[in-house]
């Protein structure tokens, strides 16, 4: 089985090398998150250290990286060692304090990855440091929008992290009303900037969309293989 990993990771199922290469990693992680055993697992990384340095610092959009699910599994079979566990919490940390992703202050797996006082320790560090700022948070995210994207698919990252605010600390009126502020004042920025797009955006003639990546519809290393 991890021979087959090995050559399905080097295999190429896009025609990009850079869609293949990421295509392939992450179906690993995926595999390796909710379809392998703690045994296998424990091989696997036993062969590929390196994984655990990868699960360690996962990127942004923390809802849809497979490598926070494989940090999950790693922890609770206590598999992730103590340096990758912190700087795991290292990373989701920084991506809350600076307003760039909040997903671990409200996804109950990411906060299984925390002890408690550590996770309470984080929870104060987001209402002391981040919500008095989130109005610059807001204007950072506004500044480094694209043309070529929406502002509503844009800023919905955002939109998600103001939800997650407001949840967290329910009982907190003053979380509340910045937020609502925050809030009111990103869907202005949208509604104004949706106006715009829609100004700009020029017509379309018959042969504008162009062909998505191709991929091999075959038989994957993955349909028919629980280890």
């Amino acid at each position: 089985m991890l021979r087959r990993l090995e050559e399905f990771s080097k295999s190429s199922e896009y025609k990009s090398p850079l869609f293949a290469t990421w295509g392939a990693k992450s179906r690993i992680m995926g595999f390796l998150a909710r379809r392998c055993s703690k045994e296998f697992l424990s091989f696997y990384i036993g062969q590929h250290p390196e994984v655990l340095d990868d699960v360690a610092e996962p990127g942004l959009m923390l809802s849809a990286v497979s490598e926070v699910d494989v940090a999950v599994r790693l922890q609770e079979w206590g598999l992730l060692p103590e340096p990758q566990r912190l700087k795991f919490l290292e990373t989701v940390t920084g991506y809350a304090l600076r307003g760039e992703d909040l997903y671990a202050l409200q996804d109950h797996e990411i906060k299984s990855v925390f002890k408690k006082d550590e996770f309470r320790e984080f929870r104060k560090q987001v209402r002391v440091k981040l919500v008095p700022r989130l109005d610059d948070v807001r204007r950072e995210w506004q500044v480094n929008h694209s043309s070529d994207e929406s502002a509503d698919d844009y800023m919905q990252p955002l939109k998600d992290s103001f939800k997650a605010l407001t949840e967290e600390f329910a009982g907190d009126d003053e979380v509340k009303k910045i937020v609502e502020r925050e809030t009111n004042r990103l869907d202005c920025w949208i509604a104004e900037n949706s106006e715009e797009e829609a100004g700009d955006k020029p017509g379309r003639t018959l042969g504008d969309v162009e062909t998505p990546e191709e991929f091999d519809d075959g038989r994957s290393v993955f349909d028919d293989v629980d280890a």
